[in-house]
């Protein structure tokens, strides 16, 4: 056999391995072709993550006071509470806080007209009596998560006189002879008022009928809305404001009875701030030129 030269040798050894690796590459295609399908679908699972917009966060809650301003007189039952508020807001829980005791005030579920959210807490219906009151509120976004309280609380004073007196009795307690003409009259006045309102009442007697006429015979001398004159009621009873009753009594003399010391008895509610309007406890009817 005939030897070649190294020259030869190496030569062959080249190409071979020029052959070799050509081979070897094109006798493997699926294991090439699955790594270069791995990569690119990595690399386009990647751009689509990148490439999608993540939700929106919701805006934070920032809320802050409106009405009432801190340290405000407030004379009237009914209080409008408004805030102002950014973000998602889906509604605005008021309370107030009154001796010691916190409650629902009123709820805003939309801005008004001015995007403030408001809403209007009657005090007298809640059981809030007069002096100091602190109110605060809770914002609640559309997921429900609650800021509680966005913006402190604020104190007024809250400083309305009682209402007037309401569901007014008048009946007869007894009747007493204390002579063989003259007997002692008793009657009971009963009437309703919210606690905590009144700090005294006051009975009056009118002595006048105001509504003494020919076209008012046999109608009361006193009806909602009758003009008081000064100087036309005496004070014949003076209570504490945790009162709601009285007794009335006056002394008759003679056979016939007659109307009374007083053509209508009223009681009238103060407090600190003010007197409510009369209430009727008792009128008599106009007895157009009736002689006694």
């Amino acid at each position: 056999m005939r030897r070649l030269s190294r020259s030869t040798q190496l030569a062959g050894l080249v190409l071979c391995g020029a052959v070799l690796a050509a081979c070897g590459s094109a006798s493997s295609p699926s294991a090439s072709g699955g790594t270069a399908s791995a990569t690119l679908n990595v690399a386009a699972s990647a751009g689509a993550s990148a490439g999608t917009p993540a939700s929106p966060t919701p805006d934070a809650t920032v809320a802050s006071w409106a009405s009432p301003k801190a340290n405000a007189t407030v004379k009237t039952y009914r209080v409008k509470l408004s805030a102002t508020a950014t973000g998602s807001v889906a509604r605005i829980d008021y309370v107030v806080i009154s001796s010691g005791k916190s409650r629902a005030a009123c709820v805003a579920r939309r801005p008004d007209a001015a995007d403030n959210w408001t809403c209007t807490a009657d005090l007298l219906k809640l059981g809030v009596v007069p002096g100091k009151v602190t109110f605060s509120f809770d914002a609640t976004d559309a997921a429900g998560a609650v800021t509680s309280p966005p913006d402190g609380t604020r104190t007024v004073t809250y400083a309305v006189p009682p209402p007037a007196p309401s569901g007014a009795t008048y009946k007869l307690v007894r009747e007493t002879m204390t002579g063989p003409y003259s007997k002692l009259i008793e009657y009971r006045a009963t009437w309703v008022e919210p606690a905590g309102y009144a700090t005294k009442f006051r009975v009056f007697g009118m002595i006048p009928c105001p509504r003494y006429s020919d076209a008012n015979n046999g109608q009361p001398c006193v009806v909602s809305g009758t003009k008081i004159p000064s100087g036309a009621v005496k004070v014949i009873a003076t209570l504490d404001g945790t009162k709601r009753s009285t007794v009335i009594s006056w002394r008759e003399e003679g056979e016939l009875p007659g109307p009374g010391p007083y053509s209508a008895y009223l009681v009238r509610a103060s407090n600190q701030y003010g007197s409510s309007t009369y209430t009727i406890l008792w009128s008599a009817t106009v007895c157009w030129q009736c002689v006694y």
